[in-house]
């Protein structure tokens, strides 16, 4: 993914920090840079949130190790309440076909949403 963003029932953004992001994909690992000799890579969960979305370059992207058949999560933790009307995801556009195809939206535990999200433009 390139980025996540949402918005209030007023339609402002909501402020997301780089430490209320987390990820976990195949062998626990957050991303891609948890993978041994991948430490210096920078496609990292908090660049979901740095607001740099409409990009190719991989110091504001996340990629975590995938396989078939296993899941992927991105949660965020806030530390206050949030009335959500719009989250728009950025999906992963340096190779649009390692983006997200299938998603669910869980909030508070309760599943709200289940689809896809559009392929980024190549």
């Amino acid at each position: 993914l390139n980025g996540l963003e949402m918005f209030d029932q007023f339609d402002r953004p909501v402020a997301i920090g780089p430490g209320e992001v987390h990820a976990q994909g195949v062998g626990g690992a957050a991303s891609v840079a948890d993978l041994p000799d991948c430490q210096d890579d920078p496609r990292v969960p908090a660049n979901l949130v740095d607001g740099v979305n409409n990009t190719w370059q991989a110091e504001h992207m996340w990629l975590a190790p995938y396989q078939v058949g296993h899941k992927t999560t991105v949660w965020l933790v806030l530390d206050r309440p949030v009335t959500l009307s719009l989250l728009r995801i950025w999906n992963y556009s340096r190779t649009p076909g390692r983006g997200v195809r299938e998603f669910e939206l869980s909030v508070d535990d309760v599943l709200v949403y289940k689809g896809h999200v559009k392929r980024a433009p190549e």
